[in-house]
């Protein structure tokens, strides 16, 4: 289960999309992600969202650089990386030619979408995908792409940047505000990094609130129930304060 999350978990919106929910859009987040929900009221909900980076990945490059510290990208070199970005592209090219028909057309915008973002006809995007939303007026080719690209079981973090991308201008794709913290060190110091002026923070499990050997324990208990908490509380209650420009300094408790 935990291997199908972590390569193929696009397929959870499209899943959800296909239940029919009458909303503005489809937000999914990883588990270990801390996101700062008072900070979400003004963005548009009619834009695609994704986090600040994105790359190009190019099939006819056996290696890419890390998303995170090491020299390569290692799910490129697996079937859920290079081969199945292959794959997916050339059965879109297949599609492409049917111009008679709904998905051709759909086909053919997209991957000339997906050139003018990426610059390039062999190429993908890809990027870390603990985050991102999802337009309704996108959700019908969503799920198109996304289960074509299920077929090769294709990599989350090429899936995702590379439908979105795919279906939208990049000017379009709303960049939130965030960091991804690699590795273990600047994960144990983490307050370093938050800003309750972000949208979000990457990664942070609840396991770190009892787990002392990482780090965790009491500055991080600390941390979620006197601050994080209260300011996702008085979010939901509809006090959290405003400095003059309109940032977020924290939330008071507040009735129901």
């Amino acid at each position: 289960m935990l291997y199908y999350v972590f390569y193929r978990a696009y397929s959870c919106t499209a899943a959800a999309i296909k239940m029919g929910y009458n909303v503005s859009g489809f937000l999914q987040i990883s588990d270990d992600m801390l996101l700062n929900v008072w900070n979400l009221q003004g963005l548009p909900r009619d834009k695609p969202w994704f986090q600040p980076r994105v790359r190009v990945a190019d099939v006819r490059m056996r290696r890419l650089p890390d998303i995170a510290t090491t020299s390569r990208w290692f799910p490129w070199i697996f079937g859920a990386g290079r081969t199945a970005a292959q794959m997916t592209l050339n059965t879109l090219r297949k599609l492409r030619p049917k111009l008679d028909q709904n998905i051709g057309l759909k086909v053919q915008r997209f991957m000339e979408q997906l050139r003018r973002n990426s610059g390039c006809g062999d190429c993908m995007m890809y990027e870390a995908s603990d985050i991102f939303y999802v337009p309704s007026w996108m959700k019908e080719d969503y799920v198109l792409f996304a289960d074509l690209f299920h077929l090769h079981r294709l990599h989350l973090e090429l899936a995702v940047p590379t439908i979105l991308f795919g279906l939208a201008e990049e000017h379009q794709v709303v960049r939130l505000r965030g960091n991804y913290l690699w590795g273990e060190a600047p994960r144990a110091q983490f307050l370093k990094y938050y800003s309750p002026h972000d949208h979000f923070q990457h990664a942070w499990k609840l396991t770190r609130l009892v787990d002392h050997s990482r780090g965790g324990g009491g500055g991080d208990l600390r941390f979620f129930c006197r601050v994080f908490l209260p300011k996702v509380d008085g979010d939901l209650a509809g006090t959290t304060e405003k400095d003059n420009n309109n940032n977020t300094l924290h939330g008071r408790r507040g009735g129901r």
